[in-house]
């Protein structure tokens, strides 16, 4: 499998550089978070396993789309008054499994779904610039380079 498709999809893969990038496992739930929400206790593995590889059959865009309708956002509860920057937005992340909707914190989020903080704060960043779907993926997609 090429290293696009495996990279989206989970597998075992190699890179051009010859790494081999492990395949993506489910997260454990002792090991998901230790947050006051208790995100660990929300989930069993089944559905733990059920959330992984539902999001690893979609596409990339598919993938985008999913974490972007995931991510609700709110005004911040709390303002520190002696700070130099106030966050503008806060964000609430939701899981679905069957009809019941949980929600969970950021790091929780992230090693359910076996994904980087970057691509949350990506999409994140997406969601608080009001936009109505997010952007589609421009990785690995040369736009200047069209023959390649």
């Amino acid at each position: 499998m090429k290293c696009k498709l495996a990279s989206q999809h989970g597998p075992t893969y190699s890179t051009a550089s010859s790494k081999i990038v492990p395949a993506k496992n489910p997260a454990e739930n002792h090991k998901m978070c230790g947050c006051i929400m208790k995100c660990s206790e929300k989930f069993t593995g089944d559905q733990c396993k059920q959330i992984l590889y539902a999001f690893y059959e979609m596409t990339e865009d598919s993938q985008n789309s999913y974490i972007f309708t995931c991510i609700k956002p709110f005004a911040p509860k709390v303002r520190m008054c002696n700070a130099q920057k106030h966050h503008s937005v806060s964000f609430e992340y939701k899981i679905t499994v069957g009809s019941e909707s949980k929600c969970v914190c950021k790091m929780a989020y992230v090693r359910l779904h076996q994904i980087t903080k970057a691509t949350v704060a990506h999409i994140a960043g997406q969601v608080s610039s009001r936009l109505s779907a997010p952007q589609l993926a421009a990785r690995r997609k040369h736009v200047s380079r069209p023959c390649r």
